[in-house]
C-alpha cells in the first residue's frame, strides 16, 4: 500500500520534559489506527505535528497527500462538499454561540469528512455525543475512504473501526496489529511472559547469592582446624592440602559470582495501573429517597424540555441518566444541582458535583495534593491513598495544576470529591478525556461506590458496569427502569415482540368479528363466537404485562 505520511526521528518537548521521541512511523493508505495512551502521554500533540498544525523540535514528517483533523475543541474545518454528511449527522449548517458540545462535535465531524482528504486525524470525536451519532459517526468513519488515525476512549469505536494500535508511552511508539481487545490480550500476555522472566531471575539470582555465601563459608572453616583435633594433631595438618581446598572453595565462590554477574538483568514489568477504591459509605440520609422532583417543567430558551415530569433518585442506588443530546440531560442536573421548584433534597444530603465546568475550580498554581487537601475531610495520608488509586504516583502530587491535561485535572476534582465531606455525587460525563487505563478504573470504583450516585454518561460500557437503575429522556418525560441499558435494551425489545402480538391478535379479532357479523360458507357462528372471547381473554392477559 502507498505511504501517505512517513515520520522520523520525531522530537517534542516541553522545557525539560520529552514528549515525543519516536524513531520512525508511517501511515499508509487503508490503515485505520488507533492512537492510545495516558492523559498527557503526548496524543493531540502527535497529531498535531503529522497533520502539519505544530512543528516538531526535531526530525521530519513527510506528508505525500492531504490531511484533515477532527479536533478535540476549537474550531471545524471550513466548510466543503455536497453537505451530505452534514445531513446524516445533523450537524447545523452555522456556528454560533449557544451551540451544544454535542451539536459543535458533529459539525467539526461533518466538515473534516467533507474534505475527502486521504488522511483523516479524529481527536476524541464520540465525546460529547449520543447512542445516535456515536453510531452515526462509526458509520462514516468506517465508510471513509483512505488513512484513519483515531484517538478515542470509545473502547466499541476502537475495536469497530481500527485494525492498528498505536500505543504511546513514555514519547515512544509502540505498534501492535489488530484492534484494542487484541492489543489488550497481546499486551497482557507480553506483561504475564515479562513477569515469569522476572521472576525467574530474580529466584535464579538468590539462589546463587546463597550458594556463593555457603562456599565463601566452607572456605573461611578450612582455615580452622577440626575442634577435636590435639595441637600436635593440628600441628601434624598438612598445610598444603588446607590451602589447596581453600583455594579450591574460593576459585568456586569467584566462579559463582561470575555468573551472578553475567546473568542477563530482567526488570520487574511496569505494574499496570489500576484505580479500585473502595469508597467508604457515607451516612446522614435517613429517608428512602435522597432527591425527588416532582411535576418539574424545564426549558432552555424558547425549547420545552420536560412538561411536569417526576422521577426519583433513591438513597444507596446509583442511577444513570440517559438520553439524546439536547433533550436536557445537564439542564435536569444542574436544576437538581441548585434545588429547583419541585425538587427536594433529603435531610442530611450533601452534594458533590461534577461537570467540565468544575475543572476551572482547581488552584491552577497550587500542586494536586494543595488542590485536594484543601476541602478534604481526610487525612493527608488516605488522600495520597485516593490519589494513588485515581492514578497519580507519589512523584505527581507536587505538580501545579496549571500543566495537566484535561483528563488529569478531571481525575483530581474526582479525587476532591472523593475525599470531600459528600454522601451524594452528581457526575456530568465524568469519563470525558479520560484516558482508557483511567476510564475502566473509573468504572470500578464507580461500581463500588456506596454512597447516592446520579451519573449522566453516553458510554454504553460504563452504564452497563455502573448503572443499578436508569432515568430515560422519553419525549418530554422521564421514565424510570430498574436496571442498566443491557437490561432495558432487552425489556424494550420484549415490549415491542409483545406489541407486535397484540397487534396480530387485535387483527385477528377484526377478522373473527367480521365473519360473525357477515358468516361465509361452512362458518360456525358459535366456534367463531368461543374464539373471539379467546382471543379477548389472551388479549387483556397481555395488555395486562404490558
Amino acid at each position: 500500500m502507498a505511504v501517505l505520511l512517513y515520520a522520523k526521528n520525531v522530537h517534542v518537548a516541553f522545557g525539560t520534559r520529552t514528549i515525543l521521541d519516536i524513531e520512525e512511523i508511517a501511515i499508509r493508505d487503508g490503515a485505520r489506527i488507533g492512537l492510545i495512551g495516558d492523559n498527557g502521554a503526548g496524543k493531540s500533540t502527535l497529531i498535531a505535528v503529522l497533520s502539519g498544525e505544530r512543528t516538531p523540535d526535531g526530525g521530519t514528517v513527510q506528508r505525500n497527500a492531504k490531511c484533515a483533523v477532527v479536533r478535540q475543541f476549537g474550531q471545524a474545518e471550513e466548510a466543503t462538499g455536497s453537505g451530505e454528511i452534514s445531513a446524516r449527522l445533523g450537524a447545523k449548517k452555522d456556528v454560533h454561540a449557544g451551540l451544544s458540545g454535542g451539536e459543535m462535535e458533529r459539525i467539526r465531524i461533518a466538515r473534516a469528512l467533507e474534505t475527502r482528504a486521504p488522511i483523516l486525524m479524529a481527536d476524541e470525536p464520540t465525546t460529547n455525543l449520543d447512542f445516535a451519532g456515536r453510531a452515526e459517526v462509526e458509520r462514516l468513519l468506517c465508510a471513509h475512504q483512505g488513512a484513519l488515525v483515531l484517538v478515542s476512549h470509545d473502547r466499541a469505536l476502537l475495536d469497530a473501526l481500527c485494525n492498528e494500535i498505536w500505543a504511546l508511552r513514555d514519547g515512544k511508539i509502540r505498534v501492535f496489529p489488530g484492534n484494542y481487545t487484541a492489543f489488550r490480550a497481546q499486551e497482557k500476555r507480553e506483561r504475564d511472559f515479562a513477569e515469569q522472566e522476572w521472576r525467574a531471575y530474580t529466584q535464579e539470582k538468590a539462589r546463587l547469592t546463597a550458594l556463593a555465601a555457603g562456599v565463601a563459608e566452607d572456605a573461611r572453616h578450612v582455615r580452622k582446624a577440626p575442634k577435636r583435633m590435639g595441637n600436635s594433631e593440628a600441628r601434624l595438618q598438612k598445610a598444603s592440602v588446607r590451602d589447596n581446598a581453600q583455594e579450591k572453595l574460593q576459585n568456586r565462590v569467584v566462579a559463582i559470582r561470575s555468573r551472578i554477574e553475567n546473568l542477563e538483568v530482567k526488570e520487574r514489568p511496569r505494574a499496570e495501573q489500576t484505580v479500585t477504591m473502595e469508597l467508604f459509605e457515607r451516612g446522614g440520609i435517613v429517608s428512602r429517597e435522597a432527591i425527588r422532583g416532582n411535576r418539574i417543567t424545564l426549558r432552555a430558551g424558547d425549547k420545552l424540555l420536560l412538561k411536569g415530569a417526576s422521577f426519583t433518585v433513591p438513597t444507596g442506588k446509583r442511577t444513570v441518566i440517559v438520553g439524546k443530546n439536547g433533550c436536557g440531560k445537564t439542564t435536569l442536573m444542574r436544576y437538581i444541582l441548585e434545588k429547583g421548584y419541585g425538587v427536594k433534597h433529603a435531610p442530611g444530603v450533601k452534594i458533590g458535583y461534577f461537570s467540565q465546568e468544575t475543572l476551572s475550580s482547581l488552584q491552577e498554581s497550587a500542586s494536586i495534593l494543595q488542590n485536594v487537601m484543601r476541602s478534604s475531610i481526610l487525612p493527608e495520608h488516605l488522600a495520597r491513598t485516593i490519589l494513588f488509586r485515581m492514578g497519580f504516583a507519589a512523584r505527581d502530587l507536587h505538580k501545579e495544576v496549571c500543566i495537566l491535561s484535561g483528563g488529569e485535572r478531571a481525575r483530581v476534582v474526582l479525587s476532591i470529591l472523593l475525599c470531600g465531606d459528600y454522601n451524594v455525587l452528581l457526575l456530568d460525563e465524568p469519563g470525558n478525556h479520560l484516558d482508557l487505563t483511567a476510564l475502566e478504573a473509573l468504572e470500578e470504583m464507580l461500581s463500588l461506590y456506596q454512597g447516592t450516585l446520579l451519573l449522566i454518561s453516553h458510554d454504553r460500557q460504563m452504564i452497563d458496569r455502573v448503572a443499578q437503575r436508569l432515568i430515560l429522556f422519553e419525549d418530554g418525560a422521564l421514565r424510570e427502569f430498574e436496571g442498566n441499558l443491557a437490561d432495558y435494551e432487552r425489556a424494550r425489545h420484549r415490549e415491542d415482540d409483545a406489541r407486535i402480538e397484540i397487534e396480530k391478535l387485535r387483527m385477528r379479532m377484526a377478522e373473527v368479528i367480521s365473519r360473525i357479523s357477515a358468516p361465509r360458507k361452512g362458518d360456525d357462528k358459535m366456534h367463531l363466537e368461543a374464539e373471539f372471547d379467546a382471543l379477548a381473554c389472551q388479549l387483556r392477559e397481555m395488555e395486562k404485562k404490558t
